[in-house]
């Protein structure tokens, strides 16, 4: 569990000086707060990462964590903590997200592979899908990065692998996503890699 913290801000003043300039109110200092992580939000970093990491590593959905929560006599209501968890992503992880992004394309073979997912509040899709993209296995720095898409048209791994120019390996069935004339793809339950 993560701490709460109260801050508390040292205060100074000099009396010497406040005798000589009584008339601008005197020389009273406060320490500047330092900034919160998410502006107009009460959330620390420590917090913020705590509900994070609970939520997609732990599999503990907002409402069990928000009952966890008033255990500890800690009032956080389930909508605050999924705002902070967007705005969390947005301000702090899409720039490392976005970093990932550019060295994964660098390396001279992906692997990717799309996977079914029910998304509640789309009405009109009755499927949607999460794409994985990661870097070979006997790379020097992993990577794994998700893309979630509402479809599982050719487009999609077009656009997120634009510039990129080595091999994919995939067992994505439909033959026409051509990236690159190095496009590889997997075939279904044969140990071979067909080069297009």
């Amino acid at each position: 569990m993560p701490k709460f913290l109260q801050k508390h801000l040292p205060v100074t003043a000099c009396r010497g000086c406040d005798a000589i300039d009584s008339d601008n109110g005197g020389t009273i200092i406060t320490a500047p707060m330092a900034k919160p992580v998410l502006p107009g939000s009460m959330v620390s970093p420590s917090v913020l990462a705590f509900i994070m990491e609970n939520k997609y590593n732990q599999a503990l959905p907002l409402y069990r964590q928000e009952a966890s929560f008033v255990n500890y006599g800690i009032d956080l209501s389930r909508q605050n903590m999924a705002s902070w968890i967007v705005q969390g992503a947005e301000k702090w992880l899409s720039p490392l997200y976005d970093r990932m992004h550019t060295h994964l394309k660098q390396s001279p073979v992906i692997h990717a592979d799309e996977s079914p997912l029910k998304v509640l509040d789309e009405k009109d899709k009755s499927q949607s899908y999460m794409w994985l993209y990661a870097t070979a296995e006997t790379s020097e720095h992993p990577i794994y990065l998700y893309e979630y898409q509402p479809s599982r048209a050719k487009k999609h791994p077009k656009q997120f692998l634009e510039g990129f120019t080595g091999f994919l390996q995939t067992d994505y069935s439909d033959v026409g996503i051509r990236l690159t004339s190095h496009i590889c793809r997997l075939q279904s339950k044969v140990n071979t890699t067909i080069c297009i």
